[in-house]
């Protein structure tokens, strides 16, 4: 073997390079292997951890006492709970976040505090479940109407109908935002959509 590396320096010192970036590559798919498993622990903790802060603090929200829910403290049964603002926030990286950012938004828009209840929709439109998509987008298009803002709510109404299945809802949903769009002046939109009848001139 020494007399190959004398031999051929060059071809060594290859193998050697090799060698090292074959090591630092092994390294790197353990440490990635690692990560994975160490990741899929801690989102397993902490769904499990949003998933009970939310059967906490929800009774609270069913209930219209919106300013415990969304902040948290002693809950109407003598329990700590944190609020629908906080476990949104810190498990936004989880289903049960999102749904909490959805339940703060409408916690929101019943105390009429808009640019809050626009926030927490935002963050729930990132939820991997379609009906809690679909919600949060709804919600943005009931914002934009209040705002006067017609488009944008016809957008977010279209896009609340595309996540959904069900057909009631859908078309509920396509029908406020052809509504939305006619009223906008959009009307090439709102016949796209076939819901409602448009005619020049309305």
């Amino acid at each position: 073997m020494n007399n190959i590396i004398t031999q051929y320096p060059q071809k060594a010192e290859k193998l050697k390079k090799n060698g090292t970036i074959f090591g630092i590559v092994i390294v790197i798919v353990l440490a990635a292997i690692g990560y994975y498993y160490y990741s899929t622990s801690q989102a397993e903790k902490a769904t499990q951890e949003a998933a009970m802060a939310l059967s906490k603090i929800l009774p609270e929200y069913e209930s219209g006492n919106y300013a415990v829910a969304l902040d948290g403290g002693t809950t109407s049964l003598g329990i700590d709970a944190i609020g629908l603002v906080d476990i949104a926030n810190k498990y936004s990286g989880t289903n049960e976040g999102h749904l909490a950012a959805l339940y703060a938004a409408n916690a929101y828009l019943n105390s009429n505090q808009y640019s809050e209840a626009k926030t927490y929709f935002d963050k729930a439109t990132d939820s991997e479940s379609s009906i809690v998509e679909s919600g949060a987008y709804a919600g943005l298009a009931f914002v934009a109407e209040e705002e006067g803002n017609l488009e944008s709510a016809a957008d977010n109404y279209k896009k609340a109908a595309e996540k959904l299945t069900e057909d009631l809802l859908k078309s509920k949903y396509l029908y406020f935002a052809a509504l939305n769009y006619e009223q906008a002046g959009k009307k090439d939109n709102a016949k796209a959509i076939g819901i409602i009848d448009t005619k020049a001139g309305m």
